[in-house]
């Protein structure tokens, strides 16, 4: 089952849940506080075809564009679902301009499998930000993966979310890490968290073994 309004086609799609359903959730932009995506459930309310729809001077006429079954559907594979998009669109909006993709495919790359993701769902989610982003150097993109994919494995440094928070903002890594639910591993070589010198034992070094 699908319904949109004028301006806005296709933009309710609706699912029978199977199960406890997911809570109502909104998915903003962290930068500016815009809405990108909200899921809508036991306690919300929307207006549905054939309603019309009316703010100020505006009306706004609400049409079925699909209107059979909803689909079936988990609520954790829903939600899940929708962070996955809420994420996409999220990057796709603040995917820095030409001359700085490659480095941000790499650094997204790392923020990705170092999280958890599979090289599949990394590529995946890569090339849904290009194809929102208008970057149509995908290739280059999913190869970024690949060879990230090949240094982590061969256990080499590699980028990740600290220089992608350089090239779009700190918020905007911190949120997808969030929606998605990735880990936040540290990079080999990267620092650890610090231990108070008084907290190390060592052992104590003979004076024959220091220089004359």
């Amino acid at each position: 089952m699908v319904h949109g309004r004028t301006g806005s086609p296709s933009s309710h799609n609706w699912y029978q849940i199977e199960g406890t359903p997911p809570p109502t959730t909104q998915f903003k932009d962290p930068i500016n506080g815009k809405m990108i995506i909200e899921l809508r459930s036991t306690g919300g309310q929307t207006v549905v075809p054939p309603s019309r729809y009316t703010s100020g001077d505006t009306h706004l006429d609400l049409r079925w564009e699909s209107f059979d079954t909803p689909g079936k559907v988990t609520g954790e594979d829903l939600l899940r679902a929708v962070a996955r998009v809420a994420s996409i669109t999220l990057v796709a909006e603040h995917w820095p301009q030409q001359g700085s993709r490659h480095v941000a495919a790499l650094a997204l790359a790392g923020t990705l499998l170092r999280g958890g993701c599979t090289i599949e769902d990394a590529q995946d989610f890569i090339e849904g930000v290009c194809v929102a982003a208008g970057d149509d150097e995908v290739k280059d993109r999913l190869a970024a993966v690949a060879s990230t994919a090949e240094r982590i494995a061969a256990g080499e440094m590699t980028t990740g979310a600290p220089t992608f928070a350089d090239l779009t903002d700190e918020k905007i890594v911190s949120t997808i890490q969030r929606w998605l639910g990735l880990k936040q591993a540290a990079c080999p070589g990267g620092w650890d968290t610090p231990i108070l010198f008084d907290q190390i034992k060592t052992p104590e070094i003979p004076a024959s073994l220091l220089p004359g």
